[in-house]
């Protein structure tokens, strides 16, 4: 990353912090670490997990990144838009979940309305 990108990158969380508390501080570095727009996505949709086994939220679209969570089968999610990942049997897209705080393989989730690319 640029310096001066850094720079200001690293005073916009300072204020988060000063502002909001250290929550969204955190979400504010991890916005800038993934270069993803914060949690206020213009486009937001439904979806709900059809795995058997809990379904990964992954740090970015492949099974190498670090996990972040889980959604349990039958869980209601909120999308905001897809990229092409590595393929998940046979599948290659990946949802942004609509809080922006990780990705979630397409292959397991049935979208309940048009997911849009991210941008």
């Amino acid at each position: 990353m640029h310096p001066a990108l850094m720079k200001s990158a690293v005073a916009a969380i300072a204020g988060a912090s000063l502002m909001c508390g250290p929550a969204t501080a955190a979400t504010a570095a991890t916005d800038v670490a993934r270069n993803v727009a914060p949690a206020a996505a213009p486009w937001v949709t439904d979806g709900g997990v059809v795995s058997h086994l809990p379904l990964r939220i992954r740090y970015g679209p492949t099974t190498a990144d670090w996990i972040e969570g889980s959604f349990r089968p039958g869980t209601h999610l909120r999308v905001s838009c897809k990229v092409r990942g590595e393929y998940v049997w046979g599948n290659r897209l990946w949802y942004l979940l609509g809080d922006g705080q990780g990705y979630v393989s397409a292959r397991y989730v049935r979208n309940y309305h048009y997911v849009p690319w991210c941008r």
